[in-house]
């Protein structure tokens, strides 16, 4: 591998280094520098005036030669290093060149996954997807095993997945395995219901599971393997057919709550259909910040952020006093900060959230 990663980490920062390049990459760069400052001093040094060459038309000269071996030097001693702040959701792409260095910050709503791909010249290409569809290359690299190294590694670092050529699945973030709590010893600091569904959704749900019924009930009372295999097949339509109405009837009627142990750093999502609750216990490494996020016109998002670059929506709201009052309550029971982003140009992080 031409460059090494090196990885610091902290809770709302990553920063990634490529390092220096090997001593070898360095040599035509700095022929080319060389050359770039023998040309204007040896001009300088050795220029006879005539009524051929002008002072002027000696630069002209000059120039149009050092310019090209500058470019080239730049180009092949540069190294580019990535910054990911993610408590202000922004990136910066660092170009160094010796003790030089440019960059910008630039937003990002989500960092997506990483991904390697083999281009027409047979090199393997690391690249790092964001905002749903956009990407920026991390590096090049010739052996497909190295490529794959990095972007393992990386993907480790930044909390995003990874793919390989042929989309062949290499690395997806994992949750530690989180540690068995006794419920005597479990505490709940935290819950958050998304509370009833609306009557109409309710009202629709009981048509589907009601269609269900009936549909499950004809197919047990006239189903028979001595039949031919035609009424063999339309009986498993109809048993299809149930399936699929009652899969959209607790579609209409599923309700999420979130459930939070601070002590043990566990949380957990439990799906309610009537008496029905189904939800496991996961490990949390952070608790991050809530984001209220403008979807559309008409719909807010309010998303709980954790573990750096996971999160989970909690609610959606019409109007935008309703999703920002959510979103100050939620975050002053978590203790933790508000990103209004309601405003897609004027994103910003709300202050004195005090319980």
């Amino acid at each position: 591998m031409g460059f090494f990663y090196y990885c610091t980490l902290n809770s709302k920062h990553t920063y990634i280094s490529k390092g220096s390049k090997p001593w070898w990459k360095l040599i035509f760069p700095a022929i080319c520098f060389t050359l770039a400052l023998y040309i204007p001093f040896n001009s300088y040094t050795n220029y006879v005036p005539s009524e051929f060459t002008s002072a002027s038309g000696a630069l002209l000269v000059a120039c149009s030669l050092i310019l090209p071996l500058v470019v080239l030097g730049i180009v092949f001693s540069m190294v580019k290093d990535f910054h990911f702040d993610f408590k202000n959701k922004r990136y910066k792409i660092v170009k160094r060149v010796g003790p030089l260095s440019y960059g910008r910050w630039r937003k990002f709503e989500t960092l997506n996954y990483l991904s390697v791909f083999e281009n027409l010249d047979g090199l393997f290409d690391l690249k790092l997807w964001y905002n749903q569809n956009k990407h920026y290359s991390i590096d090049i690299f010739k052996k497909k095993q190295d490529a794959i190294e990095v972007g393992k590694d990386l993907a480790q670092n930044l909390s995003i997945d990874f793919y390989t050529p042929n989309t062949e699945y290499v690395y997806q973030t994992e949750e530690n395995e989180p540690i068995e709590i006794a419920e005597d010893e479990r505490t709940i600091d935290a819950h958050i219901s998304e509370g009833k569904r609306p009557f109409w959704q309710i009202l629709i749900a009981a048509l589907f599971y009601t269609g269900a019924l009936v549909s499950f009930y004809f197919f047990y009372t006239t189903f028979s393997l001595e039949v031919s295999n035609k009424r063999i097949v339309a009986y498993f339509d109809i048993l299809e057919i149930t399936i699929i109405l009652f899969m959209t009837g607790v579609s209409f009627s599923v309700v999420k709550d979130y459930q939070f142990d601070f002590k043990n750093n566990q949380y957990k999502i439990i799906r309610r259909v009537g008496p029905i609750k189904v939800g496991n216990w996961r490990a949390l490494k952070s608790l991050d910040y809530i984001s209220v996020f403008k979807k559309d016109e008409s719909k807010y998002l309010i998303n709980l952020w954790y573990n750096k670059n996971k999160y989970f929506n909690l609610s959606v709201q019409n109007k935008v006093d309703a999703a920002i009052f959510m979103g100050k309550e939620l975050a002053k029971k978590l203790k933790i900060e508000l990103y209004d982003a309601t405003d897609p140009h004027n994103p910003k992080w709300v202050d004195n959230l005090k319980p």
